[in-house]
């Protein structure tokens, strides 16, 4: 089940609640004394929330479409049926990792509650009445990860990987709470066949990677303005504090006084 859940679970982050509160990104730099900011964006995670959110009702679909593609998997006669996607709003974080080559600037999506609900048909005369209903309810969490270097560089996704969690099948009728049907469905979502889905929705539909990379863009170009200036002993370090807080200083040596002549 988790194979497939993951896959549901990557489009499941396109909604924020309005409830839900992102912060942003700047770049400081800092000569001699004087620290000065040279970009400021306070709704990066907001905007990455924003992108997702817009996509929300057409990845849903997408759910329910790609759920029926893997029908031959399932026993002879029996096949998905009036399947329903309903992602949960999400919850977005910042936070800093250190590591020990670099630390990295972390992006956490967090989605609970979202539910799929889908039926089986069955070989039978009872009609549509008779087909087993179930109610899968999972939470959700992908990390991004971005590298920052000691040096000004370009900033860049390294990884993105998702967790399902809590992941819960219910009978919702009493037909599927026969033993026969409830052991399908449990070997189904836990089936191996949902790991490839979960790598063909990912690489498909929901690019963590470009989607972060994309509006990392502005904070690039500003740090490539830095350089030449900055020269390549200047040092960079990262921090969380209400958003990302990258620091550029710069190894500005003053200027000696000139002697004044008689």
């Amino acid at each position: 089940m988790q194979g497939w859940m993951f896959a549901a679970a990557l489009v499941g982050i396109a909604a924020l609640s309005s409830e839900a509160r992102a912060d942003g990104v700047r770049v400081e730099v800092e000569r001699l004394t004087k620290t000065t900011t040279v970009y400021n964006n306070p709704h990066l995670l907001d905007d990455l929330a924003r992108a997702w959110n817009d996509r929300r009702e057409a990845l849903d679909r997408q759910v329910e479409n790609e759920l029926t593609k893997l029908n031959p998997k399932l026993p002879k006669g029996v096949n998905f049926a009036r399947q329903h996607s309903i992602l949960a709003p999400a919850k977005i974080t910042g936070s800093v990792r250190h590591q020990v080559i670099a630390p990295e600037m972390v992006i956490v999506f967090e989605a609970t509650g979202n539910r799929l609900d889908t039926r089986f048909t069955q070989p039978t005369v009872v009609g549509s009445e008779g087909d087993p209903a179930f109610k899968i309810t999972y939470d959700l969490r992908v990390t991004v990860a971005v590298p920052v270097g000691t040096q000004i560089g370009h900033l860049h996704v390294s990884q993105a990987t998702a967790e399902v969690l809590n992941v819960h099948i219910e009978p919702a009728n009493t037909v599927a709470r026969a033993l026969e049907f409830l052991n399908v469905a449990q070997s189904f979502f836990t089936g191996k066949d949902y790991k490839a889905l979960a790598e063909k929705m990912l690489t498909r539909h929901v690019d963590f990677k470009a989607e972060v990379n994309k509006r990392l863009g502005p904070v690039n170009k500003e740090l490539a303005k830095l350089t030449p200036k900055a020269g390549p002993a200047a040092k960079v370090g990262v921090q969380y504090k209400n958003g990302f807080i990258l620091h550029v200083k710069e190894p500005t040596t003053p200027k000696v006084a000139e002697k004044v002549k008689p």
